[in-house]
């Protein structure tokens, strides 16, 4: 997916890893702040490391939030395989598709 980054105008290119990912939603608006923050900061990772996929890119910024600010986003993702740590084995088997 080609997207143009409107702050600096520039085209990212992000690696399309996964079939079953709408990467175009990935970053559109959709007027939740909350949502929003979350499509901002994934333009602004791809900027940095624009190799990575997007679970690189979730895994990067959750062991920020987690383990440098001690955050706990596990209440609000209750189901998901990279924030609970009783998935921890699922979360490696997801890495492989």
């Amino acid at each position: 997916m080609e997207k143009i980054n409107i702050r600096k105008n520039k085209k990212i290119k992000m690696k399309e890893t996964y079939k079953t990912i709408d990467y175009k939603w990935l970053t559109k608006p959709t007027g939740d702040p909350f949502a929003d923050a979350g499509g901002f900061a994934i333009e602004y990772l791809l900027e940095k490391s624009p190799e990575k996929d997007i679970l690189e890119l979730i895994e990067y910024i959750t062991k920020i939030y987690v383990e440098k600010w001690d955050g706990k986003i596990n209440a609000f993702f209750l189901n998901s395989k990279i924030t609970q740590p009783a998935f921890d084995n699922k979360k490696k088997k997801s890495r492989k598709h």
